[in-house]
């Protein structure tokens, strides 16, 4: 199923922006809060790359190629 040609991505490592006290937008308070830059923080990933690559294989392999036919429900779903 895995093509050994493929890349996969394993891991996604962000670098933490070192403001200048006076130009730092977002204040130090006890606590976690909402805010704009935690989008810049990478989310925790699962380590269950085979799984996740399995969806993604099924998805461009079988679904995006009859998508026509899964939308008008003449698809028929295969056992795996």
């Amino acid at each position: 199923m895995i093509d050994e040609d493929e890349s996969i991505i394993e891991k996604i490592i962000g670098t933490e922006i070192e403001w200048y006290s006076k130009n730092r937008l977002k204040k130090h308070r006890k606590g976690s809060r909402r805010s704009f830059f935690n989008l810049f923080s990478p989310p925790e990933v699962h380590n269950d790359y085979k799984r996740n690559y399995l969806i993604g294989s099924i998805i461009r392999n079988d679904i995006i190629p009859r998508a026509v036919l899964w939308f008008t429900g003449e698809a028929k779903l295969e056992s795996r």
